[in-house]
């Protein structure tokens, strides 16, 4: 099995331009399937490859005068499909899935079914496209009776003697609710990589945090955008909230859909403590319109971009992270670290939560540290001049090369 797999990673067509490569592909399949039947590869190694191909020959002409035939003998062995994805099994399907947080789309199929084989480079062109946003895992029906009968009531199975038989391809996606429950939908569309693309951009978050604002263009717009506070806890017992500035990533581009990517949803759950809005630069950056002049005034030189504060003041430049235009899973990778990087504020709020791990020593015999701390009391209005003055003060400390720790 493990020859064929690399046989076949190398001769498949979707994999290798040469013009031989397809028919070299055809004949490690027709190879491994006949080594891995017990009565084939006997028959092959008496007389050879004729005479398998005459037993075959016979049993579908008794197949044809016997329409029951097929369901008294177990199928024989396929080579199984290619695929880059995961594949799922009662072992690691707890690990994988269940104590996960991400989203899945799972794809139930069989290796000898010709519409799993037609999708098969669809599901890789989907692979490319979803990952990391949503995780892609295939289940063989014919290999995970245990996890078929789990995700039943979205299969259309028929159990015969031998085996059991699924409409196959069947992609379910699955999404971990806030009580830490799977809920499963399946999809009944076209199998078209555009058509399960919507309906996951859709489905996938529709529960989750994917709320990004609509910004305009204007120097005022970004600057009101900015100075929002977020509002973090309410204080009953004085009748007031507390409010602190929130670290803002805008998405610039020349696109009114930006923010309706199944990436910049991700994005905005996945960073669920960042503000995120987008900016339509009407035009490119070349445009005369204002939030073209506003977007080369903040030093972006490509669209799309990402402009991070991670402090979420004005005063300060943004992080600028060109987004590119065709980008794949791994470069996708890069830029979530990249945001988490750059999102991270030089003054980190505190609470009771992390209060002992930011400014406690982690064991009694380590080096003494000295906590800077801004104590203020902040109405849901915003943050007065001095708390903004003293922040600022804060921030220069932090960011010097000689600091404690702030």
């Amino acid at each position: 099995k493990n020859a064929y797999r690399e046989l076949a990673m190398k001769f498949h067509p979707d994999k290798n331009n040469a013009p031989e490569a397809a028919q070299r592909f055809q004949r490690v399949a027709a190879a491994y399937e006949t080594l891995s039947d017990a009565d084939r590869r006997r028959q092959y190694d008496l007389y050879g490859e004729t005479n398998v191909n005459k037993q075959q020959q016979r049993r579908q002409h008794s197949d044809f005068f016997d329409p029951f035939a097929q369901y008294q003998r177990r199928r024989p062995q396929v080579p199984p499909i290619f695929s880059e994805t995961l594949w799922l099994n009662s072992e690691n399907y707890n690990e994988l899935v269940e104590d996960s947080t991400d989203v899945w789309l799972l794809q139930f199929y069989h290796d000898w079914s010709d519409p799993c084989k037609e999708f098969a480079p669809r599901w890789e062109a989907l692979s490319q496209k979803l990952m990391p946003m949503v995780r892609l895992a295939r289940v063989s029906v014919d290999h995970n009776h245990g996890l078929v009968q789990r995700y039943r009531a979205f299969l259309r199975c028929r159990q015969s003697a031998f085996s059991i038989e699924c409409t196959a391809p069947t992609l379910v996606l699955l999404t971990k609710a806030k009580d830490g429950s799977m809920s499963g939908e399946a999809y009944r569309g076209t199998l078209q990589a555009e058509h399960i693309y919507e309906w996951l951009k859709k489905a996938a978050y529709s529960s989750m945090r994917s709320v990004i604002s609509d910004v305009g263009g204007s120097q005022k717009a970004i600057r009101d955008f900015l100075s929002r506070s977020q509002l973090t806890r309410r204080k009953r017992s004085v009748g007031h909230s507390l409010s602190v500035p929130t670290g803002k990533v805008l998405i610039l581009s020349s696109s009114r859909a930006a923010g309706e990517t199944l990436f910049a949803r991700y994005a905005s759950t996945k960073f669920a403590s960042l503000d995120f809005g987008t900016v339509h630069v009407a035009g490119g950056l070349g445009g005369g319109s204002e939030a073209a002049r506003v977007a080369r005034a903040l030093g972006v030189s490509e669209l799309p971009c990402l402009a991070i504060w991670p402090d979420g003041l004005n005063t300060a430049a943004p992080t600028l992270l060109p987004v590119g235009k065709d980008t794949g899973a791994a470069q996708r990778e890069e830029l979530l670290e990249a945001i988490e990087l750059a999102a991270r504020p030089l003054l980190p709020p505190l609470s009771a939560a992390n209060f002992y791990s930011t400014c406690a020593p982690a064991a009694w015999d380590d080096e003494p540290r000295i906590c800077v701390l801004l104590l203020l009391l902040s109405a849901a209005g915003g943050w007065d001049a001095a708390a903004s003055d003293a922040r600022a003060a804060l921030s220069a400390l932090a960011a010097s090369d000689e600091r404690p720790h702030v």
